[in-house]
């Protein structure tokens, strides 16, 4: 996804805050050979609000969605879909790990984690069968440290096929 938007120079803006930060030390080149000439997306996280977010080039901004919080219970990261040169793309969490190669299996985990834990429906809303990002307005006040009271099952296996 793309979820960046240049504010002249080196400097990018949170797609969550909105507040504009300067990649770290050792990270400014790679973000700028992501934005000229579409390399592999470069993970980020924002000084001010510490939301996780995939730097990609510039310009598949129509093509591309806003994230759904990552439904992997015990994390509050989320869910991008990313492409990269040469491979498939799939739906990846930049918290904990976590990737999906089909659509319908990340639908699959939003269902069954909000079924598990009713507070987190809020992130999402339902359209048929897909899910899409919920309104952030709406969504529990106190989300992070519910997340954080939810028992931890990331175990090794990232691929949530």
């Amino acid at each position: 996804m793309n979820l960046f938007r240049r504010s002249g120079g080196a400097s990018l803006v949170c797609p969550k805050c909105k507040k504009a930060f300067a990649p770290p030390p050792g990270r400014t080149a790679a973000v700028k050979k992501t934005l000229s000439k579409g390399g592999a997306p470069v993970w980020l996280e924002c000084p001010h609000c510490y939301h996780d977010f995939a730097v990609v080039q510039a310009g598949r901004e129509e093509e591309e969605d806003a994230p759904l919080r990552c439904p992997v219970v015990g994390c509050e990261g989320w869910v991008s879909y990313v492409t990269m040169k040469g491979r498939a793309p799939f739906f990846g969490c930049g918290e904990c790990g976590s990737f999906w190669r089909k659509e319908a299996s990340l639908f699959r985990d939003i269902t069954a984690v909000v079924k598990r834990f009713p507070y987190r429906r809020k992130s999402y809303e339902k359209s048929g069968e897909s899910w899409l990002p919920g309104d952030p307005d709406k969504e529990t006040k106190s989300y992070e440290q519910k997340i954080a009271k939810e028992p931890a099952e990331h175990g090794t296996d990232f691929d949530k096929t």
